[in-house]
C-alpha cells in the first residue's frame, strides 16, 4: 500500500456524500463530473479547521506507520517485487498470491472483530472508518507479546511454503501438458505430421528456451513441415531434369542454392552431405557450392578430353541463385 496523505484520507471518506449533495442541489438530468467533485472536496477542505486537519493527519500517521510495519515483517524480496509492479511492469506468466506477512495475517483475523467493538463503544449512528479500525488493529499488534508474534510468523511460512509449492506444481502440469498436446491438436484438425514432443525436445537444445506456449509450438511444428514440403517440391523438380526418379544430395542442394527463400540453410545442407561424397570432395580448392553452381550455369568452351572444342551447349532452365533472404520471406503471402 502507498504512502497515504490527509487530504487523501479526507477525500476518500467525504467523496460519496460530497458527490449526494451536488446531486441533490443540481437538475434531475445533470450529469456530477469528477471534476466538479474533486473542486467541492478541495473546497471543503480548506474550510476545515486546524483540529480538523490535524485529526487526518494522526490518523494518516497510523495507516503509513501500519504500512510499514507490514513491510518490515514481511520479505525483503516480496517487497522489492511489489514495488516493480507497482511502476507498470507486467508478470510474464499467471502467478498465485503473494507472499503473506505476520501482521497481515494478524490484520485479516483482527478486522471484523476490532470493528464490531469500536462500533458499540461509539455513540449510535457513529461512522467507524477505515483509518480508526486500522489505528486499532495496530496498537493491538504493538500489545502483543514476543512469544505471540512468533506465532503468527511461524504460520505465515508454512502459508507461504504451501504458495511456494502450489507454484512449482502449476509450472510442472503446465510442463506436462505440452506433452499431450498432439492428441489435442488432432482433435481440432490440425493435421500434424510431426511429434510435438519432439519438436518441443529439439526447440529446448536453445539455452534461451525455457518455455514454449501450447499454441507457439504447433506454429513451429506446422512452419517447419511447410518449408520440408517446398524443399522437397523444389529438389524432385531438379530430380525429374536430370531423368532420375530417386531424389539425391545434390539434388537437395540445387533446390536450396537456386531458390532464394531457402539460402539460410545453404551452408547447413552443404554441412549435412553424406560422408562418400565428402570424402570425394577432400582436397579440392573449389567450394561444394561452387561445383553446385557450375552444374547449373554449363560454362561454354570447355575442351574434350581429345583436347578438341566440344560443341556448345545451350543454358539449363534452371533458374540463377538468388541473393539470401530472411526466413520470414518463405512464409509471407506471395505477390
Amino acid at each position: 500500500m502507498g504512502r497515504q496523505t490527509p487530504y487523501f484520507l479526507f477525500c476518500s471518506e467525504h467523496r460519496e456524500s460530497v458527490k449526494a449533495e451536488l446531486q441533490a442541489n443540481s437538475s434531475e438530468n445533470s450529469n456530477i463530473s469528477v471534476t466538479g467533485v474533486a473542486s467541492a472536496l478541495g473546497a471543503k477542505w480548506k474550510g476545515l479547521t486546524d483540529e480538523e486537519k490535524t485529526a487526518y493527519k494522526e490518523k494518516c500517521a497510523t495507516l503509513n506507520e501500519e504500512s510499514q510495519a507490514e513491510e518490515r515483517s514481511g520479505d525483503p524480496e516480496l517487497a522489492r517485487s511489489g514495488k516493480k509492479m507497482a511502476a507498470g511492469q507486467t508478470p510474464t506468466h499467471k502467478s498465485l498470491p503473494g507472499k503473506k506477512t505476520a501482521y497481515f495475517l494478524f490484520t485479516s483475523e483482527q478486522r471484523e472483530s476490532t470493528k464490531e467493538m469500536l462500533v458499540s463503544e461509539a455513540p449510535e449512528g457513529t461512522k467507524i472508518t477505515v483509518g480508526e479500525v486500522a489505528k486499532a488493529i495496530a496498537g493491538k499488534w504493538k500489545a502483543l507479546t514476543d512469544e505471540e508474534r512468533q506465532g503468527y510468523k511461524t504460520r505465515c511460512d508454512e502459508i507461504n511454503e504451501k504458495l511456494k509449492a502450489a507454484e512449482v506444481g502449476d509450472s510442472v502440469n503446465n510442463e506436462e501438458g505440452v506433452e499431450k498436446l498432439t492428441a489435442s491438436s488432432l482433435d481440432e484438425g490440425e493435421d500434424l505430421i510431426l511429434p510435438l514432443a519432439r519438436v518441443k525436445r529439439i526447440a529446448r537444445l536453445d539455452e534461451d528456451v525455457r518455455m514454449i506456449k501450447p499454441d507457439a509450438l504447433r506454429l513451429i511444428a506446422k512452419s517447419t513441415e511447410l518449408f520440408l514440403e517446398a524443399v522437397v517440391a523444389e529438389a524432385l523438380k531438379v530430380t525429374k531434369r536430370k531423368k532420375r526418379k530417386t531424389v539425391v544430395h545434390s539434388d537437395l542442394e540445387m533446390a536450396v542454392l537456386t531458390d532464394g527463400r531457402m539460402n539460410f540453410v545453404s551452408d547447413l545442407i552443404t554441412r549435412c552431405r553424406p560422408q562418400k561424397l565428402a570424402k570425394e570432395n577432400t582436397g579440392d580448392v573449389t567450394s561444394s557450392q561452387d561445383k553446385v553452381k557450375s552444374k547449373a550455369d554449363c560454362m561454354v568452351g570447355t575442351k574434350s578430353r581429345a583436347g578438341k572444342p566440344s560443341k556448345k551447349v545451350k543454358k539449363t532452365d534452371e533458374p540463377e541463385p538468388t541473393p539470401a533472404r530472411r526466413i520470414t520471406a518463405f512464409f509471407a503471402a506471395p505477390k
